[in-house]
C-alpha cells in the first residue's frame, strides 16, 4: 500500500520504550503495565506487525519484580527484548563509568530475554548519545566490546507529552479530553511521520528506513491500533530492526554531538546543515499540556522529578533546558 504522491512503501521499524514508565511517573487508574503491554501486543497482532524491540529501562523492576511478567507476554508473542539502562539516566547527565555500570545493571535484570533476540541492541535513554564526544565514544566502546549494536530513533512524535494530560484526564473522569487527547495522539504521530520521512529523503536524497518508537503508557493503550492503521494508510511497510539497521544512516551515529533532547533525524540534519522545521510540534504540544489540570500533576513537577531521580542515581544532575519542546526550533 503506498500513500498519496508516494510511488513506493515507505520502510519503519516500529519499537516501544518504557512499558514500565519511570520511577515517580504514574499509571492512570485502570491501567498498568501488564494491561498496557496487553494492549499493545493486541495492537501489533491486529495489524501483522511482528518482530518489536521493547526497550524499558529496569529500575521498576527493581521495586516489583512482578513486572518482569511483561518481558515474558513480550517474548512469548514473538516481539524481543533490548536494552534501554537501569535508572533511564540521559548520558548527558552522567560519567561514562556510571552510565557503563547502569548499563550492566540493566543487564541483570533483562537475561535471558536479551539473549533470546535476534541482535543484542541498547538505546540510549531519550536518544542522548552524550555530550562531549568523548563520553559518547567511552560508552561506545564498552558497547561494542560487549556485543551490542545501537538503536537510534529516527521518528517519533513527542507521545511522551500526552503522557500526564492523559493520565490527569482519566483520574478527573474528563471523557471529552480523554478523547480529544487520543485523537491528537494519532493525528499529530501520522503528520510527524510525514515530516520525518520528507526530511530524511531531503537530506539524503533517496527513501532512509524509519525507526519509529512510542513509550508504553496509557493513551498508548488506548491509539496505539487506530494509529498503526493510519500509518499503513499512508503507505508505512513495517520491517525488522535488523533491516531498518543495515542502512549506514541508522547503523552510524550523526557526526555531531549535543546536550539537547533530539533524535537521530534531527541530529544529521543539523550535522549536515538542513533545518528541520515543525518538529517539534510546538502548538500541540502546548494544548495538550494544558488539559485536564491537577495541582502537582504537571509536566514540570512529575516528569522534572523523574528526571532529577534518575540523574542522582548515576551521580549527575539534570539541565532542564535541555528538554525545548515548549520553543519552536
Amino acid at each position: 500500500m503506498t500513500g498519496p504522491g508516494n510511488s513506493a512503501p515507505q520502510k519503519m521499524a516500529f519499537s516501544i520504550d518504557d512499558i514500565f514508565l519511570w520511577r515517580g511517573v504514574p499509571f492512570p487508574p485502570g491501567f498498568d503495565a501488564l494491561s498496557v503491554t496487553e494492549s499493545i501486543l493486541h495492537a501489533f497482532e491486529t495489524h501483522g506487525i511482528e518482530g518489536v524491540y521493547l526497550f524499558s529501562s529496569t529500575a521498576p523492576l527493581e521495586d516489583d519484580p512482578s513486572l518482569a511478567r511483561a518481558h515474558e507476554m513480550w517474548t512469548d508473542a514473538g516481539h524481543h527484548i533490548g536494552n534501554h539502562g537501569h535508572a533511564h539516566a540521559s548520558l548527558n547527565w552522567a560519567d561514562p563509568d556510571a552510565f557503563i555500570e547502569d548499563v550492566r545493571r540493566s543487564e541483570r535484570f533483562l537475561s535471558p530475554w536479551l539473549e533470546q533476540a535476534p541482535r543484542k541492541y541498547f538505546r540510549f535513554p531519550m536518544d542522548m548519545w552524550g555530550d562531549p564526544r568523548e563520553k559518547t565514544d567511552a560508552v561506545l566502546r564498552f558497547l561494542v566490546s560487549s556485543g551490542y549494536m545501537t538503536a537510534p530513533a529516527t521518528y517519533w512524535f513527542y507521545d511522551a507529552q500526552f503522557i500526564l494530560p492523559h493520565t490527569r484526564a482519566v483520574t478527573l473522569g474528563n471523557d471529552a479530553d480523554r478523547s480529544k487527547l487520543v485523537d491528537l495522539y494519532v493525528e499529530t504521530g501520522v503528520h510527524q511521520y510525514q515530516l520525518h520521512r520528507q526530511q530524511l529523503t531531503r537530506v539524503f536524497d533517496r527513501e532512509v528506513p524509519l525507526i519509529g518508537l512510542a513509550h508504553g503508557s496509557a493513551i498508548t493503550a488506548e491509539a496505539l491500533s487506530r494509529y498503526l492503521g493510519r500509518l499503513l494508510e499512508c503507505g508505512v511497510e513495517f520491517v525488522s530492526l535488523e533491516e531498518a539497521m543495515t542502512d549506514p544512516v541508522n547503523a552510524y551515529p550523526p557526526p555531531i554531538s549535543t546536550p539537547m533532547f533530539r533524535n537521530a533525524t534531527q541530529k544529521w540534519s543539523e550535522a549536515l546543515g538542513h533545518e528541520f522545521d515543525g518538529v517539534p510540534p510546538t502548538d500541540v504540544l502546548l494544548e495538550v499540556d494544558a488539559m485536564s489540570p491537577i495541582d502537582g500533576m504537571d509536566y514540570d513537577t512529575v516528569f522534572g522529578g523523574m528526571r532529577q531521580q534518575a540523574a542522582a542515581a548515576l551521580g549527575g544532575k539534570v539541565d532542564a533546558a535541555q528538554f525545548d519542546w515548549r520553543k519552536s526550533h
